[in-house]
């Protein structure tokens, strides 16, 4: 279930309608989940490792289904605003647009017209402003699926990156972590220490407030902080190799994405376009992207390509083979900037 709605093409009443009729979920009583059970649950910080009691949040032993940032996402999508009214008709874009103008969803009508000459029928699918905002006088014109599509296309075009790019790029994330792995130990042991320094902390704040030297009211406050503090450590740990599978995801992902796009149904579309971005807006008829980090270098590389030339020139890279920056220099958009992953 966190899988699906981790995706973001899903809404609750989607995820619930699989999770009863395409898995067969059942409680201990035989009966189907409800909603409020499914909003109740994702929005439960058991899931990511807490659970509270008698007014005071603990680190539960128990092994979390999803990390804190992954649960703040979710947080994210369940309370998104503006989300149109769902049908049991499937439109692409639905859910996946907002308006430049009002920044309100964009929504998506299918009307089928009738040739009496040919006794012909025909289905066009249009998506439209839904107009709720009572402040601005949105004039967005309505817009076919056809020709958003072909606007995606052509987003997903400069995105998309060959095999060889893929098969260098793995390979350039492959020697990077080789490289990092080797210096983690060290951080690892600062970040050890600082969760040591703050077990002492606990420690003295337990004895303080049994001694009555501090209120249980302060005790419980400065006890909450530490343990903040001590969960956003303890997720520093290795932190540092998180990035290797994310990056060889996006780069399996960027891999002949036009033609994935083109060929794969629906709902494998919509993923794919959420993945590359947080936010589409539609101004005046022209898709506008919000590109996450990545797929936004990888476009910007092909659209501004002047931009990156300035990678000839030499540069230390301790970390990569010759071979690899000898195969890079072929390309100079190839070569990672000193402010992305890469």
């Amino acid at each position: 279930m966190w899988d699906l709605m981790l995706t973001g093409i899903y809404v609750i009443p989607q995820v619930l309608k699989i999770v009863n009729e395409n898995w067969g979920y059942k409680n201990r009583r035989g009966n189907p989940m409800t909603r409020s059970n499914m909003y109740e649950m994702f929005s439960h910080p058991f899931y990511y490792g807490y659970f509270q009691y008698s007014g005071i949040w603990y680190k539960g032993k128990h092994e979390p289904m999803v990390t804190k940032e992954e649960w703040d996402k979710v947080q994210a999508l369940i309370h998104r605003p503006n989300v149109p009214h769902l049908t049991s008709e499937e439109f692409l874009f639905i859910d996946l647009l907002k308006c430049d103008k009002c920044k309100f969803a964009i929504t998506g009508t299918r009307k089928i017209k009738n040739y009496k000459r040919t006794k012909r029928k025909a289905t066009y699918t249009y998506y439209h402003c839904t107009h709720k905002n009572k402040i601005i006088n949105c004039d967005e014109k309505p817009i076919t699926e056809s020709k958003l599509k072909d606007q995606f296309i052509k987003i997903l075009e400069y995105v998309d990156i060959d095999e060889d790019f893929k098969d260098w790029a793995k390979q350039y994330f492959h020697e990077l972590n080789e490289y990092e792995s080797k210096n983690v130990i060290d951080i690892n042991s600062s970040v050890k220490k600082s969760i040591s320094d703050i077990d002492i902390k606990l420690s003295t704040l337990l004895d303080l407030m049994l001694s009555q030297s501090i209120s249980k009211d302060e005790y419980d406050k400065k006890r909450h902080n530490l343990l903040v503090e001590k969960s956003s450590l303890e997720q520093k740990l290795n932190k540092s190799s998180d990035w290797f599978p994310k990056a060889n995801k996006v780069v399996d992902t960027a891999h002949d994405i036009k033609a994935k796009f083109i060929e794969k149904s629906i709902d494998e579309k919509r993923l794919l376009i959420r993945s590359v971005g947080s936010n589409f807006f539609l101004d005046s008829g022209l898709v506008r992207p919000e590109l996450e980090k990545p797929y936004f270098i990888l476009s910007d590389a092909k659209i501004n390509p002047e931009k990156y030339l300035g990678r000839l020139e030499p540069v230390d890279y301790p970390y990569l083979s010759a071979q690899t920056i000898e195969i890079a220099k072929l390309n100079p958009t190839w070569l990672p900037r000193e402010d992305s992953n890469f």
